[in-house]
């Protein structure tokens, strides 16, 4: 939330995004235990930290019905993740290490595009009249 006070709000997802496929990525690379595990925190902290921005970012552009909608799908896709996962990491890990890691990082970094190609950037923008007497009627 810090980083989306100072910076705009869909440079800190593209950041996220970025580092989290950094993250994923070097996973890859032999390291010792210890260091994969504080990857994986790293990974899962950007991860985490997008999801958040994004729910920021849905809040500012969207109306109500429209955000409604789409929260509920990105959740039900986010379960749908969930039940994925485990067969991905446990299935896709007995042909190679390689391919079950490089998998999400490949789609952190599509989601680091989407977020690039993301139309409205909400950061610093001017209160427009409606908000202003919305607000107004509101208090």
């Amino acid at each position: 939330m810090v980083l989306m006070a100072k910076l705009r709000r869909k440079t800190t997802l593209a950041i996220l995004l970025l580092g989290y496929t950094i993250a994923m990525l070097l996973c890859n690379i032999c390291m010792p235990r210890n260091a994969l595990v504080v990857l994986l925190f790293v990974a899962r902290g950007m991860s985490n930290g997008a999801s958040q921005g994004a729910f920021v970012y849905t809040t500012e552009v969207y109306p109500t019905s429209v955000r409604a909608i789409g929260i509920g799908w990105n959740t039900s896709m986010t379960r749908v993740g969930v039940i994925i996962t485990p067969f991905i990491a446990q299935m896709m890990i007995r042909t190679s290490a390689y391919i079950p890691i490089t998998t999400y990082a490949v789609l952190g970094f599509i989601g680091c595009i989407a977020v690039v190609l993301l139309p409205i950037e909400t950061a610093k923008r001017k209160m427009t009249v409606r908000y202003i007497t919305i607000s107004i009627l509101l208090s």
